[in-house]
């Protein structure tokens, strides 16, 4: 190879990198707006789907880092199945709030962790022996109520298959709390701060339920982005931002602790 195709070539070379980074820099400059989606569930997101959320957890979070970062936020409601396939299509930018799974980062980039939970196994306060567990093993024989579309986690969804688990799925969680009061379900997973918020909105149902002293899980919760947006350029910002709520107790501050 002599000198005059060394340098054509190290200038091709250099062309694809400026190229590329100025790529990244319109995608970080580009992003003005946001469109973020979520379904109805309280405590975290308020509202009815099919419209702009009303409050909620989830939605301080959105506001507060967003506005952070001056940039302006489409909010809006759907049934969560929606949610998901709007992420693999990349129909809108992001999901609120959530947590993370092998299958869902096929499609999605995930922030760093905004917050954790626990997913508790809830059972009637009436029943005749409080409901204990170990293993999953120890859940053979229940009925066990489920919410569409939730996260379970890898833990759970092996032992379904492997332990033949009886299951009755409904659309909410607060639906599923119902169907154990009629003796449908013996035992149902609910997010704690969810659960709270169903018993603190709804009076009749307070009291009447107890959960296991060992949780399902804790659950760790994130924003996430489908990875045909934009928005993906600019998580390492969105994840500064995080750093800094955690660090000055905005985080905490949100959540009420």
């Amino acid at each position: 190879m002599n000198f005059k195709s060394i340098v054509k070539m190290s200038m091709i070379q250099m062309s694809v990198v400026v190229f590329l980074l100025a790529f990244a820099v319109l995608c970080t400059a580009d992003v003005k707006k946001v469109s973020l989606s979520e379904d109805p569930w309280p405590p975290y997101t308020l509202g009815k789907t099919g419209q702009v959320p009303t409050g909620g957890i989830a939605v301080e979070f959105c506001n507060e880092i967003f506005g952070r970062l001056n940039i302006e936020l489409d909010l809006k409601l759907f049934p969560w199945k929606r949610c998901l396939k709007q992420m693999e299509k990349g129909q809108r930018d992001g999901l609120m709030l959530l947590t993370k799974n092998s299958d869902r980062e096929k499609f999605m980039v995930f922030t760093d962790s905004i917050m954790t939970d626990r997913d508790l196994v809830w059972y009637r306060a009436d029943a005749a022996k409080p409901f204990a567990w170990t293993t999953f093993a120890d859940w053979k024989g229940y009925k066990i109520g489920k919410s569409r579309g939730f996260n379970y986690g890898d833990g759970f969804n092996k032992a379904e298959k492997e332990f033949k688990f009886k299951t009755d799925v409904a659309n909410t969680d607060l639906m599923n709390f119902k169907k154990m009061l009629k003796g449908r379900i013996d035992i149902f997973m609910c997010n704690e701060t969810a659960a709270n918020d169903i018993f603190k909105q709804n009076p009749d149902l307070a009291g009447k339920f107890k959960s296991a002293d060992k949780p399902l899980k804790e659950v760790v919760f994130y924003m996430s982005f489908s990875k045909k947006s934009p928005v993906v350029a600019i998580v390492p910002k969105i994840n500064k931002v995080i750093a800094d709520m955690k660090s000055d107790g905005t985080i905490n501050k949100i959540l009420g602790r």
